[in-house]
């Protein structure tokens, strides 16, 4: 049973200015060109306590904003209304969620489901922060099945109406916010979530974190945490894929890798980045390699079984993803890019874009790069359900939750 309540949000004041100076994406895709734009946006930018440079310096710089009118703490708990509208390659397309409060649970307790594996390094920066500052600035991202649609239909008497904060971001996204603090309709999103199972969309890091952090701190305004919550059925729910950039393996040779795939994999060379595109989506355990001068080889198993073989223990659901099959069957067989490797972050980068995935190819940054579907909703819910977690960075959810509207501090 799932456990969503309504919460005392943290918000800026209007003392503080503009919202679209304020807010930032989240702390895992600013990168150090991007940091310096949002620093230089406003003063009073939510990065500083995001993405700090100094724990420390994140808690006194909050207690000045809270000293001095820039942030301050709702008087009734509410729950928000999310709603994101946007351009997915050249279809426009709305997804609506709705902020809460959920109570954390163990995940062997089955109510909140991962489906990916974490980094520790990351995993000890945002236990530092939580602990420093005493928040959640940003929102864990999941997700529910709700075939009656009652949490739909309760945002759907809000959103009918002019939503109460709307702005664009340098992307193009529109952000769309409504506050619901009536205690009745509170008490009903809240009884609507109670037979609800949650997947954990984004935000596996800040979880385990804030799962840790209550250990520590057994208070009952550290036992729940800050959570963006959709359902699966939206029809804007979007998953984009995450490439792979290998880079620092001695001896690469691409050649040398297709030879030794070439047992398992059929392999299909192309020339035309658009077939390839149009290649993947339609055959199924495939990947693609880009080693340069605009030479595509296509990787299609020849034989499921070998995953079988390869993975005995895990679960059909896990065997099936294109990610396991290249982690598994590729990375670490052929290039011996394993688990320690990939959580050292020595060998592997990621990005969605599949054009700065080849350009990192033509200008030398990497050595080639692995090309691949997106994750299906049904896959990463399979996955969970089975217990298992993926490869980290095998789901890029878009667009991401902006950060600074809606915050929590755990002791207001």
């Amino acid at each position: 049973m799932a456990n969503v309540f309504p919460f005392r949000a943290l918000r800026y004041t209007p003392e503080a200015g503009d919202i679209t100076l304020l807010v930032c994406p989240p702390y895992d895709i600013i990168y150090d060109k991007e940091e310096q734009a949002l620093l230089a946006k406003n003063k009073y930018n939510v990065i500083r306590l995001e993405k700090p440079t100094d724990y420390g310096e994140a808690a006194e710089t909050l207690k000045d904003w809270l000293g001095g009118g820039i942030l301050a703490t709702d008087d009734a708990p509410s729950f928000t209304v999310y709603q994101e509208e946007f351009d997915d390659r050249g279809t426009r397309r709305k997804i609506t969620g709705i902020i809460g409060d959920v109570g954390l649970e163990p995940f062997a307790a089955g109510v909140v489901l991962p489906h990916e594996e974490i980094l520790p390094k990351a995993r000890g920066d945002r236990y530092a922060l939580m602990d420093a500052t005493h928040c959640n600035f940003s929102q864990i991202y999941c997700l529910y099945q709700d075939p009656q649609r009652a949490v739909d239909r309760l945002m759907s008497g809000y959103t009918t109406n002019a939503p109460d904060l709307e702005f664009s971001d340098e992307d193009g996204v529109v952000h769309r916010f409504w506050r619901i603090d009536d205690p009745t309709d509170t008490q009903k999103i809240t009884e609507a979530f109670h037979d609800k199972t949650l997947y954990i969309a984004d935000g596996h890091h800040r979880y385990t974190t804030a799962l840790e952090y209550y250990n520590e701190h057994p208070d009952i305004n550290a036992s729940r945490i800050m959570t963006m919550l959709v359902d699966m059925a939206d029809d804007g729910l979007v998953i984009w894929p995450t490439h792979r950039l290998v880079f620092n393996v001695d001896n690469f040779s691409a050649t040398d890798v297709l030879m030794q795939l070439s047992p398992h994999f059929e392999i299909t060379l192309c020339e035309d980045i658009a077939n390839v595109e149009e290649q993947l989506a339609k055959r199924e355990d495939t990947v693609a390699l880009y080693a340069g001068n605009r030479h595509y080889a296509l990787l299609t198993l020849r034989d499921r079984a070998e995953m079988a073989k390869a993975l005995p223990q895990h679960s059909e659901a896990y065997r099936g993803l294109d990610v396991a099959l290249l982690h598994n069957m590729i990375l670490e067989p052929v290039l011996g890019i394993g688990k320690a490797e990939l959580a050292a972050q020595s060998h592997i980068k990621y990005t969605r874009s599949l054009q700065t995935a080849l350009d990192a190819v033509d200008n030398g940054e990497a050595q080639c790069a692995f090309l691949l579907n997106a994750t299906r909703i049904e896959q990463m819910a399979d996955v969970s359900l089975a217990g298992e977690r993926m490869p980290q960075k095998s789901t890029y959810f878009y667009p991401k939750l902006t950060t600074g509207v809606v915050m929590k501090q755990f002791n207001p």
